[in-house]
C-alpha cells in the first residue's frame, strides 16, 4: 500500500464530506443529543467548500494506493493580547479521520506528520486539539503521537440533575 499525503482543493469538498461520515458517525452514536446523524447533504458539503475557502485552514487528504482514505483539518489561531494573556499563535487541528477499514496502518501518523510539519513551517511552535472523552481510542492515539493534557473543560447536564443546587 502507498500512502501520499496532500493539500486538498477546493475540488476536494465532497470527498472531504464522504471522509468526514465513519468519524461523524462515531461521535453521533456517543452522544446522539448533540452530533447529527452522519449524512451527505448539500449543507456538508458546502460546509467544506467554505472551510477550503478560508485562508487560515488547510485540509491535508490521505490516500492510499491513490484512494482517499483520511483526512486532517488545520486552523491557524491568533489570538490578541488581551489584559489576561499574552498574544499568542498555535495550530488547531480541528479534525483528523482515517476510513476504519484503513487504520491502523500509519496513515493517522502521516496525517498528524502534514499538520506538524505545517506548523513547522509556519514557524508556530504549538498544535492543541480537543478530544471528546468517549473517544479513547483517539485519545490514545494522540498520547502516542506525543500529545498531552494542557486543559480540561468540564460539563454538567442539568436536565439529567435532580437538585443541581444540592449537589454544591
Amino acid at each position: 500500500m502507498t500512502v501520499t499525503i496532500r493539500t486538498a482543493t477546493s475540488a476536494d469538498a465532497r470527498v472531504l464530506a464522504r471522509l468526514n461520515g465513519p468519524v461523524q458517525a462515531l461521535h453521533a452514536q456517543a452522544q446522539p443529543d448533540v452530533f447529527k446523524p452522519a449524512a451527505m447533504t448539500p449543507e456538508l458539503v458546502a460546509h467544506y467548500e467554505a472551510e477550503l475557502a478560508r485562508p487560515d485552514v488547510v485540509i491535508f487528504i490521505a490516500e492510499a494506493d491513490g484512494e482517499p482514505v483520511g483526512n486532517a483539518v488545520a486552523v491557524i489561531v491568533e489570538r490578541p493580547e488581551t489584559p489576561f494573556a499574552y498574544a499568542r499563535r498555535y495550530v488547531l487541528l480541528d479534525q483528523i479521520t482515517v476510513n476504519p477499514e484503513a487504520q491502523r496502518r500509519g496513515i493517522g501518523t502521516a496525517l498528524m506528520a502534514a499538520v506538524l510539519g505545517l506548523a513547522r513551517e509556519l514557524g508556530i511552535g504549538n498544535v492543541r486539539l480537543d478530544v471528546y472523552d468517549f473517544n479513547q481510542e483517539a485519545l490514545a492515539f494522540y498520547t502516542r503521537q506525543g500529545f498531552h493534557t494542557y486543559n480540561y473543560r468540564l460539563e454538567i447536564d442539568l436536565s439529567a440533575a435532580e437538585d443541581v443546587d444540592a449537589m454544591g
